[in-house]
């Protein structure tokens, strides 16, 4: 039986399935991963920020946190929107200000159910099914500086 995973429910059953979200993770960023525990419509406690958001799908094993969300409607914040999840999901694991330096890498993948319109500084379209966020440090010849890695993948033709 197909669903289509424009609908919540089914975008939900799918990915919090182990192997499915096992693979997606793979494809995606060429991890292995293992979920320790998979949840849905997770809020932290106590609440990080003064925002109230939950993540639709929000899996753990020890050494990954993987944060997954389905965006149905193309505001002109979603990057702003997913960076702040993708941050708070970092956040949460620093405790005390020895904590800067987190215990595990955070990977957010955002699926977008529509076609995800996207400008670059000139105001030219991109066109990408694809679009990787690294907030790693790099220095002027390219190579990353970053103790931590940080990813953050959007993805828009999966669902269409």
């Amino acid at each position: 039986m197909l669903g289509n995973l424009k609908n919540e429910v089914i975008f939900k059953k799918a990915f919090t399935d182990k192997f499915v979200l096992k693979c997606l993770v793979k494809d995606l960023f060429n991890v292995d991963f293992d979920a320790e525990t998979i949840e849905t419509e997770k809020r932290f406690e106590p609440k990080i920020s003064q925002i109230d958001f939950k993540y639709d799908i929000f899996a753990e094993s020890k050494d990954k946190r993987i944060i997954v969300e389905i965006q149905r409607v193309d505001y002109d914040y979603n990057f702003d929107r997913f960076l702040l999840y993708h941050n708070m999901g970092i956040a949460e694991m620093q405790r005390t200000s020895n904590d800067y330096k987190t215990d595990r890498v955070v990977y957010t993948i955002v699926v977008f159910t529509n076609r995800y319109v996207s400008r670059d500084k000139n105001g030219k379209l991109v066109e990408c099914d694809i679009l990787f966020h690294n907030s790693n440090l790099f220095d002027l010849q390219g190579k990353n500086r970053s103790s931590s890695l940080y990813h953050c993948c959007f993805y828009e033709s999966l669902c269409e």
